[in-house]
């Protein structure tokens, strides 16, 4: 009897000597696994993709080699002005640099409101530029409406065009009087104005 008693002893301590490593063998393992915490997500790798050379991109385009344009010195003019200046240039480019074209024949053609039309010729300077005044004479008709001069360039066979697109313009305004206020006996403004509906003692 004392020996089976012993025997049950033993055996119950075997076997929670064996549960016991059981335990630590699971405690181990989960310790050394993934967790909640420790866990990463990977994310995809993003990538981009640049195509050359596929055709729908546009070149740049290749500078012109001769290129001239022209502006007016005012354009806005007070009624009664006799003449105006008008600029012209015309340019080649040479390695690159723009470069004034000299002694190249400007024509000038003034275009009016009422389909009538003034035409001056000139030499550019060393540097391409071409100086013309117009003469704005009588021309009524172009008061509030835009003038427009277009410039014809050409040297040795060579030809450039300020068309009406690009065209220098001015216009003759009405100008706006300013008023006006008559000194005063001391010098001051309007110190002997009589303000209104005010009479002066007779």
């Amino acid at each position: 009897m004392k020996y089976g008693m012993q025997r049950r002893f033993l055996a119950f301590k075997c076997g929670s000597l064996a549960l016991f490593f059981v335990f630590i063998v699971l405690l181990v393992a989960c310790s050394n696994g993934p967790t909640a915490s420790n866990a990463v997500v990977s994310a995809p790798t993003p990538t981009l993709s640049i195509q050359m050379g596929n055709g729908d991109l546009s070149p740049t385009p290749t500078p012109l080699a001769y290129t001239c344009g022209a502006w007016a010195t005012q354009t806005s003019l007070p009624v009664g002005t006799d003449r105006i200046g008008v600029n012209a240039k015309f340019t080649r480019l040479v390695d690159g640099n723009p470069q004034g074209v000299d002694n190249a024949t400007a024509t000038a053609t003034v275009h009016w409101p009422d389909n009538t039309t003034d035409t001056q010729t000139v030499q550019t300077t060393f540097d391409g530029l071409a100086v013309f005044t117009v003469q704005i004479g009588n021309h009524m008709d172009a008061i509030n409406k835009i003038v427009l001069i277009t410039i014809h360039f050409e040297k040795a066979g060579t030809v450039c065009d300020v068309d009406s697109s690009r065209a220098a313009f001015f216009t003759l305004v009405v100008s706006t009087p300013t008023a006006t206020t008559t000194p005063g006996a001391n010098g001051t403004p309007g110190a002997n104005a009589t303000p209104p509906g005010n009479k002066k003692p007779g």
